[in-house]
């Protein structure tokens, strides 16, 4: 989904008056398994979801699958992500969804030093705490996602059309606060177009940053655009 500004209404020699909000691309909610990537990918973005759900929760990294340098689907967690992925596809739960789940629900029924641990695998997968979650999880479980995320484009974007959008409130005349702010209509047009084609980039860069199993659910989520244009998010 991608928040795009636009019905701008023009007031005279192409000045904008009444503007939408700043273009902005809105993070989706965590994926379902999907039919079309293979059985190995599934297991590999189930191992994923553990991980981040691990480092979102307790800020460290887990090493349950990398630590043994194969791919999950070679792991001793095999059998068990294979049963998790036939239970997430028969019952469209996403994987980053159930793993956040199950790794607060450790942290909430664990005292002590086992609650400053992340849980092992054994646990965020075993098929009784799935079964016996699963109404909770399709159900009552705390929305993910559309958090609104500028690039710096955008942003600027936004900090000046704030400023434009103050003089207009402030009863100046649109094409005195156009001069003021942007030095013509053309700039804002040209800047408004900038920032749109950079929030294309951005969502299309999540996309795959999403399909390839990275955790982007968290807040404050920040972007920056290198000056060989390459993308990076934290």
């Amino acid at each position: 989904m991608l928040s795009l500004a636009g019905g701008a209404r023009e007031l005279g020699a192409g000045v904008p008056g009444i503007v939408q909000p700043a273009p902005a691309i809105v993070v989706p909610t965590p994926p379902t398994l999907r039919a079309t990537d293979s059985a190995d990918k599934h297991l590999l973005l189930l191992a994923r979801a553990y991980e981040g759900a691990v480092h979102h929760v307790y800020g460290v990294r887990a090493w349950a699958f990398r630590s043994q340098r194969c791919v999950p689907a070679e792991s001793k967690f095999a059998s068990m992500l294979r049963a998790a992925r036939t239970w997430c596809i028969e019952h469209d739960v996403s994987p980053v969804r159930w793993c956040l789940f199950a790794v607060q629900r450790w942290q909430a029924t664990h005292e002590g030093a086992a609650a400053k641990k992340p849980p092992p695998v054994g646990f965020v997968f075993a098929p009784h705490l799935m079964q016996a979650c699963l109404a909770w999880v399709q159900h009552d479980a705390p929305s993910m996602g559309g958090l609104r995320v500028r690039g710096p484009s955008a942003q600027g974007f936004f900090s000046r059309q704030t400023r434009y959008v103050n003089l207009l409130r402030s009863t100046c005349a649109p094409a005195e606060a156009m001069h003021r702010v942007w030095g013509s209509a053309a700039e804002w047009h040209e800047a408004l177009a900038s920032a749109q084609d950079e929030c294309v980039r951005l969502m299309e860069d999540l996309r795959e940053r999403i399909a390839n199993g990275e955790w982007v659910w968290r807040e404050p989520l920040r972007v920056t655009v290198q000056a060989d244009g390459s993308i990076k998010w934290r």
